[in-house]
């Protein structure tokens, strides 16, 4: 029983002593320890960067009009829009050119501005989230997409 428990306690202990070595030696490289003293700053830099409730967009990278949805070529005028969109990737059109972005031909097809608020990678709660953060007017018909 002795000479089971102690090759037992070795089958434990030398993966156990290679990988605490492995991790002392490479630690600088596995694992990203920021300085204390720059987590502040590191924070504050995110705040100003992502919004604080959905993690992302960027507050405004450039690619959202003034009112935070997509352009519409079709009716750049954002005011009032008649339908507004919000979802993932596929609802911003994030792969394609604004003017045939599905949001931009419904605009056309109604013949008034469709607001297109889809952000890539949303899940529908945080298109949700988003929604509830957007004063799209009283008029306006809400698409949620659900994929």
């Amino acid at each position: 029983m002795p000479a089971t428990c102690f090759v037992g306690g070795a089958v434990e202990l030398l993966p156990y002593a290679a990988v605490a070595a492995i991790a002392h030696v490479f630690r600088p490289r596995l694992v990203w320890m920021p300085d204390v003293d720059d987590c502040e700053a590191i924070y504050a830099k995110y705040r100003a960067e992502y919004d604080t409730i959905l993690g992302w967009p960027l507050k405004n990278d450039g690619r959202f009009d003034a009112g935070g949805a997509g352009p519409s070529p079709a009716f750049p005028n954002t005011d009032h829009p008649c339908v507004a969109l919000f979802r993932d990737s596929f609802t911003f059109g994030s792969e394609v050119s604004d003017d045939v972005v599905w949001g931009n031909v419904l605009a056309r097809r109604l013949g008034c501005r469709v607001a297109n608020y889809g952000i890539g990678v949303y899940g529908t709660d945080q298109a949700y989230l988003r929604f509830l953060e957007q004063d799209v007017g009283s008029g306006a018909v809400v698409i949620l997409g659900i994929f």
